[in-house]
């Protein structure tokens, strides 16, 4: 199962997301909820996070700044930025900090439910590569191997 996070100041925003989204249906457990830059930020030092739908805006730490610091924590996690402002400079400094989407509020369940497909099919990918790319290493490790006392060149 997938871990997501999703960090908003506005409490029915947060658990509206919760509840109305179909995490399970694409292979998600339930999402864990942060109202706060600060508090996602212990939960992503503490769990396994691999999708973060945060708010631009948010009292204190911004949603650009959490995702600018989430990204050094874990660059492989996807992100994705949900705002009431349709202004395109959120959305181009999101993607400059890393975020893949951008939803707008309010937020329809099949607007997730499109985004968490999306992320799925990310994963799939990513994680197909990595595993060609691990056997192609253990490959060319056998062959070196094999070939060590040869005098590689």
């Amino acid at each position: 199962m997938y871990t997501a996070l999703v960090c908003d100041d506005e409490k029915f925003q947060r658990e509206g997301l919760a509840r109305h989204v179909r995490w399970t249906e694409h292979g998600f457990d339930a999402p864990i909820l942060c109202a706060s830059a600060w508090e996602a930020l212990h939960a992503m030092q503490t769990q396994a996070v691999e999708l973060l739908l945060t708010d631009v805006c948010m009292p204190g730490k911004d949603g650009l700044e959490l995702i600018a610091e989430c990204r050094c924590l874990r660059p492989e996690l996807y992100i994705v930025m949900i705002s009431s402002f349709a202004e395109f400079e959120y959305a181009r400094k999101a993607m400059q900090n890393g975020a893949r989407e951008y939803l707008l509020k309010p937020i329809k369940p099949e607007d997730v439910h499109h985004m968490l497909d999306a992320f799925v099919g990310w994963k799939a990918a990513r994680d197909t590569t990595n595993v060609s790319v691990d056997q192609n290493a253990a490959a060319v490790m056998q062959l070196l191997e094999q070939h060590v006392v040869d005098g590689i060149t």
